[in-house]
């Protein structure tokens, strides 16, 4: 009732700490939807690692332009230059 939406309404410690509480009230089912949230996001937190965003991958045309490029540098420097693409 009153109590139990009193209490979601804390800040997420809290809310963390009274899970234990509702599960054994409430059973796992009758949860409302906040704190079935809360108790998933306790499971899976220790298992989830957070990444730094990779770079987007540069579409093949501009690899290729750029596989040209080192081409000509190669050619002008007179040192080899790794090469970008694999050839097919």
């Amino acid at each position: 009732g009153n109590k139990l939406r009193e209490k979601l309404n804390a800040d997420e410690k809290s809310k963390l700490a009274l899970l234990p509480k509702l599960v054994k009230l409430y059973g796992e089912e009758g949860l409302p939807p906040e704190a079935r949230y809360f108790q998933a996001l306790t499971l899976l937190r220790p298992h989830l690692t957070w990444q730094a965003a990779y770079p987007p991958a540069q579409p093949r045309k501009q690899l290729a332009v750029a596989e040209q490029q080192l081409a000509q540098r190669r050619e002008q420097s007179g040192y080899p230059l790794p090469r970008l693409l694999n050839p097919v």
